[in-house]
């Protein structure tokens, strides 16, 4: 590569001084961003993953809702989408979460029981 295609090279040249790479002072802002969004995106699954543990009856539509969005994330996500839209759509898993007072007692006992 050619000296004068980089600029911060060719400035140094010039003037003999020592030129920051462009992309290592940008690095730790991009950092933050890219984190604070993956935080931002990762909340409606935390949401959801503890509402379903408590057997919410909204949590159960906002887990089918991530499941279709899953859909689209080949091939891992797919998979996972499949299975979860299956599970929470079975007549089992409505009845769960239509009473969760008197189904939760019942899974407790089927789970002490085993």
């Amino acid at each position: 590569m050619p000296l004068n295609s980089c600029p911060w090279a060719s400035a140094r040249a010039r003037t003999g001084q020592r030129v920051a790479h462009p992309s290592r002072t940008d690095e730790p802002v991009i950092a933050l961003i890219g984190g604070l969004i993956l935080c931002v995106l990762s909340v409606p699954g935390i949401v959801a993953g503890a509402g379903l543990l408590k057997l919410r009856p909204w949590a159960r539509y906002l887990a089918l809702v991530l499941s279709v969005l899953l859909l689209f994330n080949v091939p891992v996500g797919t998979a996972v989408g499949i299975y979860s839209i299956w599970a929470l759509t079975q007549d089992e898993a409505e009845a769960l979460f239509a009473n969760p007072r008197r189904s939760s007692l019942r899974v407790r006992h089927r789970i002490s029981a085993s």
